[in-house]
C-alpha cells in the first residue's frame, strides 16, 4: 500500500503522532501574523531583516498547520 511507509515510520518511532493543539496553532499563527507586519515595516530600511521575518512567518504557519 501507498501509506505503508506511514505505518512503519510510526511504529519505528521515526515519526510519531500528536493531538492537535488549537491554542497552540493559533498562537503560531497570531506570530507568523505579526511577523509579516514587522517585515513590511522594516522592508525599506532593512530588506534582510524582512526577508528573515517573512521566512520565519512562513516557518510558524507551516507549524501551525
Amino acid at each position: 500500500m501507498a501509506l505503508d511507509w506511514l505505518a512503519e515510520a510510526i511504529a519505528t518511532r521515526d515519526l510519531q503522532r500528536v493531538k492537535p493543539n488549537m491554542g497552540a496553532a493559533g498562537e503560531r499563527l497570531n506570530d507568523a501574523r505579526r511577523h509579516v507586519r514587522s517585515a513590511r515595516i522594516l522592508a525599506e530600511d532593512d530588506t534582510t531583516l524582512a526577508i528573515a521575518a517573512c521566512h520565519d512567518a512562513i516557518r510558524k504557519a507551516v507549524t501551525a498547520h
